[in-house]
């Protein structure tokens, strides 16, 4: 049996049915017969029978490789879990869209095959660094790989935000909330608010305005070099701040929300061939 470079591999799982339990057993077999060293968050121990379980974040930072089972969710939940130099990551897609968990669970064996014979292919993922502030003291801090949102409560009236780009002034906008995405995250929230569809290989940020009072405010791409900095501009009404979707808090009349590019980047692993195009046309049903 040929050597791997990876000798500890981590499994991060949403737990499942019997499709899931089937996988994951594919999964260990080939890593038994590999000699690979596996470590397990508590939903795959759970599903593979086993006690010895790690906290999440434990599994990615342990790990040489990282192999989420699921949906676009877990993997986004794994990659807010990665530090500087962490481990790449490989999706295996039993959610429903799955522009981030690329592998269909027929293609398991092929595709962890060719990553642990060196045949893959490394992407890095440009990720956000995400603080909120006020008077100068830090409140809360996050790491973002799709994007950051502001929104008005479902029973607030719409609310007013205050955009700056490197300290320049860029717009105040009236509207039920803000997108602040990366390239990955411009077919998640983004899209769906009216946002172009983006390169991952763009070093670009992406600020979406959602449903706007006004027509001439439209997406705006800036340099992923940028800093961004959102204040309310009027209104006390509740405004919630969330990051990929999973996790945040409120956002106060006085908080400021600073965005930057992290200094961490999320390494993708690829076993197959596929370009951003081929993606898109798989996963959006374009003919």
């Amino acid at each position: 049996m040929s050597r791997t470079a990876f000798t500890i591999v981590g499994i991060v799982a949403k737990p499942s049915g019997a499709t899931s339990q089937k996988v994951l057993a594919e999964i260990l077999t080939l890593f038994r017969r590999h000699k690979v060293r596996v470590l397990m968050d508590e939903a795959a121990a759970h599903m593979a029978g086993v006690h010895k379980a790690l906290p999440r974040a434990d599994v990615v930072t342990g790990s040489d490789l990282v192999v989420v089972l699921g949906g676009d969710g877990t993997f986004l939940s794994a990659a807010r879990s990665v530090r500087r130099q962490g481990p790449p990551l490989v999706g295996i897609n039993l959610g429903s869209l799955g522009f981030l968990t690329e592998i269909q669970h027929r293609d398991v064996t092929r595709a962890l095959t060719a990553i642990l014979k060196g045949e893959a292919e490394e992407e890095r993922r440009l990720m956000l660094a995400v603080r909120v502030v006020c008077n100068g003291r830090l409140l809360s801090s996050y790491t973002a790989l799709n994007d950051v949102v502001l929104a008005k409560s479902s029973l607030a009236r719409t609310v007013r935000l205050r955009i700056e780009v490197d300290g320049h002034p860029i717009s105040s906008y009236r509207s039920d909330g803000l997108i602040i995405s990366t390239p990955t995250g411009s077919t998640a929230y983004s899209l769906s608010a009216g946002g172009p569809l983006v390169h991952p290989a763009m070093d670009a940020v992406l600020i979406t305005p959602i449903c706007p009072h006004s027509l001439t405010n439209r997406p705006l791409l800036i340099p992923a070099r940028a800093s961004v900095e959102v204040s309310r501009s009027s209104g006390n009404d509740p405004i919630h701040l969330t990051v990929d979707g999973q996790t945040g808090g409120p956002f106060g009349p006085r908080d400021r929300l600073k965005v930057q590019r992290s200094r961490i980047a999320l390494r993708l692993i690829h076993p197959f061939r596929r370009s951003f195009y081929d993606t898109l046309r798989t996963k959006l049903k374009w003919s």
